[in-house]
């Protein structure tokens, strides 16, 4: 019967797990099934059934989905799939550090671990910017995927693709999930863990330690890609200037702190710095990118304007024909 879960005969279930498990197998079923059919997975009467249905009532509507009952044939849960799946996460993430599998006995063992091997295995260097929390959800959400997928409990059409990291990541994860699985991801489910993705991001914690000494160098190492993407043919030039290099790494090194802990700076330097130099903040802009491609950052507004006045500051010491005015200090780093 799929992923219904059995009750343990050695020991009585809790009513908290029993009414988690009947959840699983009302959303796990396959249409109409009489009280019966519960009751035998859970070990109980028809009438705990029928009283532990009651008392789902609220948690089931705050999914928005509804238990029809058709006289002589059995119970229904009605709903959208995006909600079935929605409570299915509810669940597994209920089990917190444990197994979801031992727990509940969803989603099937195979499923749960094929999924924490490419989360382990696999993706680990590409999420190591989400926080645990997200990681964990992300975790859950791909086991739902792969398990409503393999049922053929298919998503209605989602809202249209993102564009950048979110869904090139989401597209790499779906991908290892066929690979694992022998499975086709459509585009709905690909949303779907795009979904996931763009959650995490905003979210998201610092890829570096910029609080740690140590890791000043990671930091600089990134500035360099900074500097590269900015300009190509002036990399090499931009990166002898010691203090471009020193400065933009203290630039970034305060920007990943404050971003971490959402704390904004005023934005108004940067509509002066892009009326007078709109070529500097698209390449700023361009060049700010690095952090989204690699760690799902997306630089504010307010963090580029301090970034474009660095790279600014270079060029006019090159003696660049294309920057021939006084660029506003860089100011506080």
């Amino acid at each position: 019967d799929g992923n219904l879960a059995i009750a343990e005969k050695e020991a009585p279930l809790s009513m908290d797990k029993r009414l988690a498990l009947l959840e699983i197998a009302l959303l796990d079923a396959n249409g109409v099934q009489k009280l019966y059919y519960y009751a035998r997975h859970l070990n109980v009467s028809e009438a705990t059934i029928s009283n532990d249905l009651s008392k789902l009532e609220d948690n089931m509507r705050s999914f928005k989905l509804k238990r029809n009952r058709k006289p002589g044939k059995g119970i229904e849960l009605c709903g959208e799939e995006q909600d079935f799946r929605r409570m299915l996460l509810s669940i597994i993430m209920s089990a917190g550090s444990h197994s979801p599998f031992k727990q509940f006995g969803y989603p099937s063992r195979d499923v749960e671990e094929g999924v924490m091997q490419v989360m382990q295995n696999k993706l680990a260097p590409h999420t190591d910017w989400m926080t645990q929390e997200s990681l964990q959800v992300l975790a859950a959400a791909l086991m739902v995927s792969i398990d409503r997928l393999q049922k053929q409990r298919l998503l209605a059409p989602m809202p249209q693709r993102t564009k950048g990291m979110p869904r090139h990541l989401a597209d790499m994860i779906c991908d290892m999930l066929e690979t694992q699985f022998g499975a086709i991801y459509p585009v709905e489910e690909r949303v779907y863990v795009e979904q996931h993705v763009l959650a995490a991001r905003a979210k998201q914690r610092s890829p570096l330690n910029p609080g740690d000494a140590s890791d000043y160098s990671k930091v600089q190492s990134l500035a360099y890609k900074l500097i590269d993407r900015f300009d190509a043919k002036l990399s090499h030039t931009l990166k002898l200037n010691d203090d471009l290099v020193h400065g933009l790494t203290l630039r970034l090194w305060s920007a990943l702190v404050r971003m971490e802990n959402h704390i904004e700076l005023d934005a108004s330097i940067i509509y002066q710095i892009e009326n007078e130099f709109p070529e500097l903040i698209d390449k700023s802009r361009d060049a700010a990118r690095v952090l989204e491609e690699d760690y799902g950052i997306i630089v504010p507004d307010n963090e580029l304007a301090f970034i474009a006045s660095h790279f600014g500051a270079a060029m006019l010491h090159l003696g660049e024909r294309t920057t021939r005015h006084r660029l506003p200090r860089a100011g506080l780093i």
